[in-house]
């Protein structure tokens, strides 16, 4: 997409009497957002510019105050804070909010791939407690997607970017049919056009939530009209079934399915709602984990190396009871006789020794055991099982005596291979993963249709539709 000049702000510039540009952060599809410091405060911050060619259009400044007022209205530790807004001297309206260290959820999963069950859960929770907040507040956020939810250390979140949120007691900014959002994320009442509310965030939530543990997006296709018609109509693919390596457990996947549920009202009802489910379901699979090793059977205990010494010993004790029994009945005390000095040879008790384990053999050369796989691209997890090998190039070395293996090799954007691998001797193995193809292409969402009024624009990340010259 081509974006719209930025704002002009060298370092060294200052903003409205009391910012100073310090350096440049980065360009999004609206305006730029550069590092700036607070003159009097001495405090760095991140000021947020709508970009020149926009803010002529009066729709477009409306919906930069919103995103100020949504931020600033909620006031919820995890969404980002904002604290101030103004206009350059040039006339641009700009933000300024705290500044954040860390990375958001979407260039994390790139880096990291899918989360453990644990980690995923801490994140959905916090995101569920942000969104169930800004509800209660009456703002809708209609834009949930990875690249708006910013994680900083220890998995903090940050939700960003209210710019297309919806106000329950304002004029509404967007026209009836118009499709705004990202189609990976877009419930399907938002692709048929119609007014969306809590619910669809909660419908993004649990696509996120999908994509967290198994490093896909719910829906896939060649372009943003085959993205809406996989929420529109088709059935979800099941999340264990999308990445069987990674042991998602099914209390999680029928979690995911009723936020995911194409009508509104079968979804959970409010985010603390869809949060709760997910603690029930994180809680039962720890129990889970944990009563596991208790259906183990007992070790079998050691074979005695000689039972000539058991025997002896259970006759010792078997007399010891027949004296103790006599001399009870009898009421006398039994006075052992003296021993004989030195004690004959035949009364003495002779245990046999083990007989003697025969000599070794010989240990004879052992073949070498080690599995290299190389894949295109490379950098992909490789999986067997639930346990993670590795990352291609990768040189494995079996520590088992099975002939064979079956693995997964697997990387974010592209679809999983299963691979099955010999075990025996050195073998060498390449993949070339087949990409999902994301581009996006210039079409309407696919019936039934709204008003077509939106385009999809190129991105890096996932897609967005929007008309952002519409009043």
């Amino acid at each position: 997409m081509q974006l719209p000049p930025p704002a002009d702000l060298a370092p060294g510039t200052i903003v409205a009497e009391r910012y100073r540009i310090v350096r440049r952060l980065g360009q999004g599809g609206m305006g730029v957002v550069f590092v700036a410091q607070h003159l009097t405060l001495e405090r760095e911050v991140a000021l947020k510019v709508l970009a020149r060619d926009l803010a002529r259009h009066e729709t477009l400044v409306a919906r930069f105050e919103r995103e100020a007022r949504a931020a600033s209205k909620i006031g919820h530790h995890n969404i980002v804070n904002v604290l101030d807004f103004g206009r350059t001297d040039e006339g641009a309206p700009f933000i300024v909010m705290e500044l954040l260290a860390g990375l958001d959820l979407g260039r994390t999963l790139r880096r990291d791939g899918a989360f453990s069950l644990a980690r995923a859960a801490h994140v959905t929770r916090q995101l569920c407690a942000a969104m169930g907040a800004a509800h209660e507040k009456g703002v809708v956020h209609r834009d949930l997607k990875p690249e708006n939810v910013f994680l900083c250390d220890g998995d903090v979140v940050k939700v960003l970017d209210f710019g297309l949120a919806r106000f329950a007691d304002a004029q509404p900014l967007t026209q009836a049919g118009m499709v705004f959002g990202t189609p990976e994320y877009m419930a399907p009442e938002q692709a048929r056009g119609e007014r969306a509310d809590h619910r669809a965030d909660i419908y993004a939530v649990g696509c996120i939530l999908y994509e967290m543990l198994t490093g896909s997006v719910p829906y896939v296709g060649a372009d943003a009209a085959t993205v809406l018609a996989g929420h529109l109509g088709e059935p979800l693919e099941p999340a264990s079934r999308r990445a069987p390596h990674l042991g998602i457990p099914r209390a999680l996947e029928g979690v995911i399915e009723c936020a995911l549920h194409k009508e509104p009202a079968q979804r959970f009802p409010s985010m603390g709602a869809l949060a709760a489910a997910i603690e029930r379901a994180a809680r039962a699979e720890a129990s889970r984990a944990a009563a596991a090793p208790s259906t183990r059977e007992a070790p079998i205990p050691p074979v005695p190396r000689s039972r000539a010494g058991l025997a002896i010993l259970a006759a010792v004790v078997v007399a010891g009871a027949a004296v103790l029994a006599v001399s009870s009945l009898s009421g006398r005390a039994i006075v052992p006789a003296p021993a004989p000095p030195t004690p004959a040879p035949a009364a003495s008790v002779s245990v046999p020794a083990p007989a003697p384990a025969p000599a070794p053999a010989p240990d004879e050369p052992r073949q070498p055991r080690e599995v290299t796989i190389d894949s295109d691209p490379p950098n992909a997890d490789v999986f067997r099982g639930a346990e993670r090998l590795g990352a291609t190039p990768l040189r494995w070395l079996p520590d088992d005596n099975t002939a064979e293996a079956e693995l997964t090799v697997s990387k974010r954007g592209f679809t999983p291979h299963h691979l099955r691998v010999a075990t025996t001797g050195s073998r060498a193995y390449s993949v070339t993963l087949r990409a999902i193809d994301r581009h996006t292409a210039h079409t309407p969402p696919p019936p039934p249709p709204a008003s077509p009024t939106a385009t999809s624009s190129k991105r890096s990340g996932p897609r967005e539709l929007k008309d952002v010259f519409a009043e």
